[in-house]
């Protein structure tokens, strides 16, 4: 298996509880995401935590996956259910659950400086606005940052279906969710993995303005959007013909699902071929094009996102 470097190796530490510190008016930066699956979210988060708790902050995450899989689990016991669709069975309790804890760790954290991260893809705008009336209710002086992925050049599928992402940022995606260990819900086959990261792919939408509601509640002044390098683009003029036959089966793939069909039922010959052209590529020619993003640069975005503070 082929690791890619995480670029909390430079700077990885564990972080503890930081002292309680009261203020006279507490801040809540809130860190949300507007994204994809497995583009490094969970990365990014353990090191901005880690650096957060540097200067005495304390952050508290609240993870989709670790809501999801108490439910899950639940489901599979009560029903002597073994199949791959817990997730979508369970997928009202599992975000109503999800929200509520939002909320709940937000109204753990009053009367002190604090970040909250939201561990997910996306964010409804009305669990927003519930946090933005429980954090003032709270006396929070509270701000929103939306991360999105960099933007880089994007991938025509065909005539009809651009994708914003580029080809090397979706390939990270896909080697990510074949490759990685340990997870508390994306426990399927290869190609159900690949069915649903590319998924959210085709779905993915990079609307860069702020959530408004009528009374303008969310504005400039308590929202921002915040791009990410989530991975390190390489200038290539051209690639390998292997990775030019992934990226032929990829098109095919992107072109071909039913985002979310559960179970998946569409294009699984043509998923099983993308498996199978990034899984039998040498590995050299698949190495120069993985990568989260740049340790330097994720500390330059911590020190945007941490002068809220000053």
């Amino acid at each position: 298996m082929l690791g890619q470097l995480s670029p909390l190796s430079s700077h990885e530490t564990s972080p503890e509880e930081s002292p309680v510190r009261k203020f006279d008016t507490p801040k809540l930066l809130v860190m949300y995401f507007n994204g994809v699956s497995c583009m490094g979210k969970s990365e990014l988060l353990k090191r901005f935590e880690s650096r957060f708790l540097e200067r005495g902050i304390r952050s508290k995450k609240i993870s989709l996956d670790k809501v999801a899989k108490g439910i899950m689990d639940e489901y599979k016991i009560q029903n002597n259910y073994t199949g791959e669709e817990a997730f979508t069975l369970c997928i009202r309790p599992i975000f109503d659950a999800f929200h509520q804890k939002i909320i709940d760790t937000a109204e753990s954290m009053a009367g002190n400086h604090g970040v909250l991260m939201i561990d997910d893809c996306n964010v409804d705008p009305g669990l927003l606005m519930r946090l933005l009336q429980k954090s003032e209710s709270l006396d929070f002086q509270v701000k929103f940052f939306r991360l999105y992925p960099q933007p880089h050049n994007g991938l025509t599928i065909n005539q009809d279906l651009h994708i914003s992402l580029s080809f090397q940022f979706i390939l990270n995606l896909i080697w990510r969710v074949l490759n990685r260990g340990y997870h508390h819900t994306f426990n399927y086959c290869p190609e159900k993995k690949v069915q649903l990261v590319l998924s959210f792919v085709r779905v993915y939408e990079m609307k860069l303005e702020t959530y408004m509601s009528s009374e303008g509640r969310l504005n400039e002044s308590n929202h921002s959007n915040f791009e990410i390098e989530f991975h390190h683009e390489k200038e290539l003029e051209d690639f390998s013909p292997r990775v030019g036959d992934i990226m032929v089966h990829l098109k095919d793939c992107l072109q071909s699902i039913v985002p979310f069909e559960s179970p998946p039922t569409t294009a699984i010959p043509q998923l099983r071929k993308l498996v199978d052209s990034i899984n039998s590529a040498p590995v050299d020619e698949i190495k120069c094009l993985l990568s989260y993003g740049r340790a330097e640069i994720w500390e330059d975005r911590f020190k945007d996102l941490s002068v809220f503070f000053d």
